[in-house]
Parts: structure tokens; C-alpha cells; sequence
């Protein structure tokens, strides 16, 4: 087994067990922790994929202030060195990176994952201070969100009844009205975990969103939603909500990946297909992002 796929293991074994802790949390999920997507402040590049649940998850469960992460090279070719005794691969702080090569077509490929230790800017010292982001205001937040939300062209009908969901046969989203929700957070992480199965609609992505008389492969498409959920929730700087209705399937996940430990992986790779597809519908111009 390569380094990398052992490193995949551990990290999935780590999530097996935080996801079995949560149901003694009152199923409150592991990636519903940081509010800012990672970043890596050398390159200024964001980390996507399964790097950003798995960097977020890191930030919260050892405290750093800022999600912001890059190898021991990259924070030495801007003057800073790690603080004596900071450790990152005893920690699991690693991120995953495909090898995508080219066939004789000039086809892309994924040619397999490599990994790379980094460490937090907590770690590294003789660095320049954090300007702070400013956090919008609610109101502001929200017009910026629904303009994203608009342009996907989505049908989103809001009514009384208590319940969120995908109709996939008639392709529209149901929300409860927005009075509902606690907190406005709450109620865009529902709205993001929707639109992430509103992508695999034929006209879309064309996957094969499974029924729920299939609990095992809807379990998954829930896992691949939540996890999609998440990734958007950093983007736009929002906390992600858990989904009550939704702590039956944390014992599917734990099952399903204890039998696969790439399901994790793949589940991110799909839920970031999900997001992309949808920045490519509202014209967001994405820079080269990291790994």
C-alpha cells in the first residue's frame, strides 16, 4: 500500500471514529466545524475537495485560530520557521493530492493521490500578523448568496410545511419559509444540501440519485450532499448546521466506509463536481486552486 492510500486510511479511520462519537453528540456531524474555507496563504490559493472538510476538521480539533495551512518548504520561503515541538504528521495534518497525467490523446487520467504533511499558521513563527476578514453582514450575505443561487436556475418553492427536501421527478427544491430556521446559517447550509442533489438531475450532472427504498445508496447520496453542503458553507463563510432528520444515516456512513476507506475521498471528489458545476453556471472565474 502507497503512503498516500495508508494516509487515506488513517484519515478515514479518524472520521469513523469522530462520526461514531457524534452519535453521542446528539449526531452533530465532524465537519460542521470551521467557517472559512482553507487556505493556503503562500500560494493564496484554497484547497478543495476533501482537503477542505479535512483541514476545517483539523482547525477544530485542535484549536487554531486561522485555516490556514502549507508545507514546512512553503512557510520557510517566506521567513517563517515552525515553533520547536509543533508536529503535523503525528497530528494527521495532511492534504491529498491527485496525479493527473495524459494519455497518448492528450487525454487527462487519474494517475493515483500523493500526500504532503503541512502544518498551521499557529505552528510557524516570524510571519507577518493576520488581517482579519470582515465578516458581511447578514443582510449583505444573503443578497450575495441568493444572486448565486438565482443564476442556477433551479426551481426553490418555500411553504409552511416543515420539511427540506429534492424532488427529483418533478426537479424542484422544497424549504420550509425562512422564518422557520433558527438561524439564517441553518437555513443556507439546508438550502446548500439540496442544490448538491438538484446537481444530479439528468439535465445536470446525470447521476443516479437513488430512491430511498435503497438506504445503503441513499445514504451515500446524503453523505455526498452534506459533504457538498459543507464546501459551500466555506466558501461563503457560513457554519454548517447539523440535519437532525438526517442522524439515521451516520451508521450507514460508518458501515460503508469502514468497507471502503476511498468512498470518503470519492464522495468529496463528487460533491466538489457538484460545486463546480455550479460555479460554472453562475460565472465564477476559479483560479487554479490547490489540490
Amino acid at each position: 500500500m502507497s503512503k498516500a492510500k495508508q494516509y487515506q486510511l488513517q484519515m478515514t479511520q479518524e472520521i469513523i471514529t469522530m462520526l461514531k462519537d457524534s452519535e453521542l453528540k446528539g449526531f452533530e456531524y465532524p465537519w460542521c466545524g470551521g467557517d472559512f474555507q482553507p487556505l493556503n496563504p503562500v500560494t493564496n490559493k484554497t484547497y478543495q475537495g476533501g482537503n477542505v472538510f479535512w483541514l476545517s476538521i483539523m482547525q477544530t480539533k485542535y484549536n487554531y485560530e486561522y485555516n490556514h495551512w502549507a508545507t514546512g518548504k512553503q512557510w520557510k520561503s517566506i521567513g517563517g520557521s515552525i515553533i520547536a515541538g509543533s508536529k503535523s504528521a503525528d497530528r494527521l495534518q495532511r492534504v491529498i493530492t491527485p496525479f493527473i497525467r495524459k494519455d497518448e490523446e492528450d487525454k487527462e487520467y487519474l494517475a493515483g493521490f500523493g500526500a504532503s504533511c503541512v502544518f498551521n499558521r499557529d505552528q510557524i513563527e516570524n510571519i507577518p500578523p493576520v488581517i482579519k476578514p470582515i465578516k458581511e453582514s447578514p443582510i449583505k450575505l444573503r443578497k450575495k448568496i441568493e444572486s448565486w443561487i438565482n443564476k442556477l436556475n433551479m426551481e426553490i418553492k418555500h411553504t409552511t410545511q416543515p420539511r427540506a427536501y429534492y424532488n427529483k421527478t418533478d426537479d424542484y427544491i422544497h424549504l420550509p419559509n425562512l422564518d422557520m430556521f433558527h438561524r439564517q446559517d441553518g437555513y443556507y447550509s439546508t438550502k446548500f444540501h439540496e442544490i448538491i442533489h438538484a446537481t444530479g438531475h439528468e439535465s445536470r450532472l446525470n447521476l443516479d440519485l437513488k430512491s430511498k427504498s435503497k438506504v445503503k445508496e441513499y445514504a451515500i447520496e446524503e453523505l455526498r450532499a452534506e459533504l457538498g453542503a459543507s464546501f459551500l458553507c466555506a466558501k461563503f463563510g457560513l457554519k454548517m448546521d447539523r440535519r437532525e432528520d438526517h442522524a439515521i444515516y451516520i451508521k450507514s456512513w460508518i458501515k460503508a466506509l469502514e468497507n471502503n476507506y476511498e468512498l470518503l475521498w470519492q464522495s468529496c471528489k463528487d460533491a466538489q463536481l457538484a460545486i463546480d458545476w455550479c460555479d460554472k453556471q453562475t460565472d465564477v472565474q476559479l483560479e487554479r486552486k490547490v489540490a
